[in-house]
């Protein structure tokens, strides 16, 4: 048989056998659609997990702070109501700090200046907890909008 011989046969089953032709070309075009989408897929998780595993720092950084003894639970989607006397501080003492620069292979301790606000006022006079946080020395924080403050720079 020459090729065009076999040319003429394949032309001829084709359409003898329409259906099982369509069908044969969806189910082709289906599995290279679910193969195209997995990896799709396969490469956006990749860089999420890349993006989030290159947030937490540089080599070597270890970040440690104080256990609040308040017992609030400030990390649900609910406000918290403000109590007088209510701290959400917990911070390190100098004692704390050379008592970590101490311990071995410790090359360097650098604590970091967080702000410490007790309460936001709302409209109607209630308060309620606000938590803050600060940027870290070998942590970037993927933003959606705005920047982070500076804490190196100088007061105007």
């Amino acid at each position: 048989m020459t090729i065009k011989d076999l040319l003429i046969s394949a032309m001829k089953n084709i359409l003898q056998h329409k259906t099982r032709t369509i069908l044969t070309i969806i189910a082709i075009l289906i599995g290279t659609f679910t193969i195209s989408l997995t990896i799709g897929i396969n490469v956006g998780v990749n860089k999420y997990m890349d993006d989030q595993l290159g947030n937490i720092g540089g080599e070597n950084n270890l970040t440690i702070a104080r256990k609040t003894d308040n017992g609030l639970n400030i990390d649900n989607s609910e406000p918290v109501e403000y109590k007088d006397g209510t701290s959400q501080a917990a911070t390190l003492t100098e004692k704390d700090i050379n008592k970590i620069k101490n311990v071995t292979n410790i090359i360097e301790v650098t604590p970091i200046q967080t702000p410490i606000i007790e309460y936001a006022k709302s409209g109607d006079g209630k308060k309620y907890l606000l938590p803050v946080s600060t940027a870290i020395n070998g942590i970037s924080n993927t933003m959606q909008a705005g920047n982070m403050v500076d804490m190196s720079a100088k007061e105007n």
